[in-house]
């Protein structure tokens, strides 16, 4: 099973990375206000995204994350012969990543003890990725 999520998972997060340009697009998953020199503006009255207001480009950094995580795990699949070792990578890179972008996300995604529920899903992913690896990967090497 980890073999086929290996062989899955670089497909996986590069579908992410061009799902965010889609959120980007549609004016979704927009960032809380900003005024720094990368803020974007939505203009289209059909954006989900609140109109005519400088935001943070959340979407934009979600892919910029993806296409990162994306290039680590084509590193790992060159150095490493474990079974399970991109599907660790992708698991504790996304999480992480996720968690952290998800500070400057503006829209409503609801929250439970100050951190949004993507952020809860981050926290899993991660835990998962270290238990996957110390109980399985660690011990696991291709013949």
């Amino acid at each position: 099973m980890l073999e086929i999520l290996d062989v899955g998972t670089p497909a996986l997060v590069l579908a992410q990375a061009v799902g965010r340009m889609g959120c980007l697009s549609a004016g979704c998953c927009y960032g809380k206000p900003c005024d720094l020199g990368i803020a974007i503006t939505f203009n289209n009255p059909l954006s989900h995204a609140p109109l005519h207001q400088a935001l943070h480009p959340t979407q934009i950094y979600h892919g910029l994350a993806n296409f990162f995580i994306f290039s680590v795990l084509v590193i790992i699949s060159r150095r490493s012969s474990r079974r399970g070792a991109l599907v660790v990578g992708y698991l504790l890179l996304y999480g992480t990543l996720r968690f952290i972008v998800e500070f400057w996300r503006g829209d409503p995604r609801g929250f439970l003890d100050g951190f949004s529920t993507s952020q809860w899903i981050s926290i899993g992913l991660v835990i998962t990725g270290i238990l996957l690896w110390f109980f399985k990967v660690r011990k696991d090497h291709l013949v």
